[in-house]
């Protein structure tokens, strides 16, 4: 079972008041690097060294979701000897606010975006933010990876996480349209290994953590307790909870996702492009899934 539009966006605009509430303390917990993301980082420097770059041009990343830029951090830190122009989007200035310090061969530009805004349309979600801000930070230059991390857990309804994640693969794909109209135009060196780049999303199972299944069941017990968002349980689907921070009434709504789920967002990926699939993260290396689109050879 599903959570219906309307309750979709009532959880949307609980998580905005979170992060709106406790943004700076959230981001002083998130300071370490996530193992699953320095696996999709090297995952990137593989892509972008298989390519031709004799221009020296730098590696372009879209971080839909950025937090503090801590992958960015993680980025320049673990292939010192390549360029980095990132774009990082967050909803929260706060957590922007908090950025961590930045290597000198990443340059970061930040952008406050709200991912979910299209969401809370009364007439459904329409085309989601990302494929409008992506499309501007184009105009320049393509993007060689988009990566998101800790965010789909809170987008409440599938088809909508599938369209996020669409759109993060038009955001590595608009080169297959450069390469087309310079082999229509006969420019050389159309290089067609620049159709895709790298799309990276993470995935939270954290109920398939005994402990943190039971922590999460409780801290959901207690926001039914509290009336929070005037929700009851018939209106949360089997695997959503709420989720306290450092011990108080102060509640987001999360997803832990399912094989099943998985597999229906790796169905997204792009002809041009091939699905990996990964565990990673916590103390069993299974917290996260990680789903990452690369590049057919």
């Amino acid at each position: 079972m599903s959570v219906s539009q309307h309750t979709a966006r009532i959880l949307i605009e609980l998580n905005r008041d979170f992060y709106r509430r406790v943004a700076r303390s959230f981001s002083q917990t998130r300071h370490s690097v996530w193992p699953g993301q320095a696996h999709c980082a090297q995952i990137i420097y593989t892509n972008s060294e298989n390519r031709d770059r004799s221009d020296c041009t730098p590696v372009r990343v879209l971080d839909v979701a950025s937090g503090n830029a801590r992958f960015e951090q993680l980025l320049g830190q673990g292939a010192p000897h390549m360029q980095f122009e990132c774009v990082a989007a967050d909803v929260s200035s706060g957590m922007s606010d908090a950025h961590l310090d930045i290597p000198s061969n990443v340059q970061v530009t930040f952008e406050q975006v709200d991912f979910m805004a299209p969401f809370l349309d009364e007439h459904g979600g329409g085309d989601s933010e990302i494929a409008r801000f992506s499309n501007s930070c184009q105009e320049t230059a393509p993007f060689d990876a988009c990566v998101c991390f800790g965010f789909f857990h809170h987008i409440p309804i599938q088809s909508w996480r599938k369209q996020l994640l669409a759109c993060m693969c038009e955001a590595v794909s608009k080169k297959a349209e450069q390469t087309r109209n310079a082999s229509q135009t006969g420019t050389p060196n159309s290089v067609t290994a620049h159709s895709a780049g790298v799309v990276a999303i993470s995935l939270w199972r954290f109920l398939d953590d005994p402990k943190m299944a039971a922590r999460a069941q409780k801290a959901t017990e207690r926001a039914f307790d509290l009336h929070v968002g005037g929700l009851s349980p018939e209106n949360l689907g089997p695997n959503d909870r709420f989720l306290s921070w450092q011990g108080k009434d102060v509640f987001r709504y999360c997803h832990s996702f399912t094989d099943e789920e998985v597999s229906d967002l790796a169905s997204v990926c792009p002809a041009n492009m091939k699905a990996e699939r990964f565990f990673s993260d916590g103390k069993s290396g299974k917290l996260n899934e990680y789903l990452v689109f690369v590049p057919r050879d």
